[in-house]
């Protein structure tokens, strides 16, 4: 943005998240830039309240701020053979036996930590999680990870977690590197998904899966609450394996309403994002004088 006034071009905000912001200078320069867009579209009514929070839009002769929604809601899937995706070194029948049960998938966010619990504690939570579900619930359970190198690798991360398991042959990880398209025609076909990951729920829930989110940043609890869904919400400050079990155990013998709900609620959701193009289309468009 600062590149982009110093050269006196104009820019705009693109289905922006906007979390709430308590840093003086972070809020001070949010103010200072974000004024000088042509156009805001945010992803939800909650990052238009932090904007207004911090000064933005207050004046006349500042941006427009629209809420449309995230982009990823309409990106088209493409379908992704489950037993393709899993290790090709398990026997066919393991695979067989995988398959033929529900899938619950998990898509942890690596080396995240909270006040109270290192990373290893809530990896080790997750394994537990996952044990409890398998125990209770007869279900696999299917780790996709959202991103497989550098800090946040959630691939080492959901390795991690299955060594941790006392049911770990009821537990595997997506192989190979897989494009947003994939990962949602993959997240398609789970029967629920629990994620910490923000488009792990929004691919999800575009195809209509239950969704659990636990919320390690504010982003998570806002989309759940767009969509109509914050009972299905966890704070990672309180995330324990017991805690997420017994929500689990409440959604399982609703996923038929819930998705019920979902179509209800995302199809507003789509139709919403798609406006995000016509607005930038209206702001770029030429004048046309007689």
């Amino acid at each position: 943005m600062g590149i982009a006034i110093i050269c006196r071009t104009r820019f705009l905000l693109y289905a922006q998240g906007v979390e709430r912001l308590a840093n003086p200078i972070a809020r001070w320069m949010t103010r200072f830039f974000v004024n000088q867009a042509s156009l805001i579209t945010l992803r939800e009514e909650f990052s238009r309240r932090s904007l207004i929070e911090v000064g933005v839009g207050h004046s006349i002769g500042h941006p427009k701020m629209i809420v449309t929604g995230d982009p990823g809601i309409n990106l088209q899937s493409t379908p992704v053979n489950l037993n393709s995706a899993l290790d090709q070194n398990l026997p066919p029948e393991a695979v067989e036996q995988f398959l033929s049960k529900p899938i619950i998938g998990i898509c942890p966010k690596a080396n995240t930590c909270t006040s109270n619990q290192s990373v290893q504690a809530l990896e080790s939570e997750f394994a537990k999680l996952a044990d409890n579900l398998i125990n209770q619930l007869h279900v696999s359970i299917l780790f996709v990870p959202m991103q497989n190198s550098g800090f946040h690798d959630d691939y080492s991360s959901a390795n991690r977690i299955i060594r941790e398991m006392q049911n770990s042959e009821s537990a595997k990880i997506i192989r190979g590197d897989y494009n947003p398209s994939e990962l949602k025609g993959i997240l398609a076909q789970l029967d629920l998904v629990m994620a910490m990951r923000l488009h792990a729920l929004i691919f999800a829930a575009s195809a209509y899966v239950p969704v659990i989110g636990i919320s390690y940043a504010e982003k998570i609890t806002y989309f759940l609450e767009t969509i109509d869904q914050a009972e299905w919400n966890v704070d990672l400050e309180t995330f324990s394996a017991a805690l997420l079990s017994q929500k689990v155990n409440c959604l399982w013998p609703q996923r038929d309403l819930i998705q019920q709900s979902l179509k209800r609620n995302i199809i507003c959701y789509k139709a919403r994002a798609a406006t995000t193009i016509g607005y930038i289309e209206q702001l770029f468009q030429p004048d046309v004088t007689d």
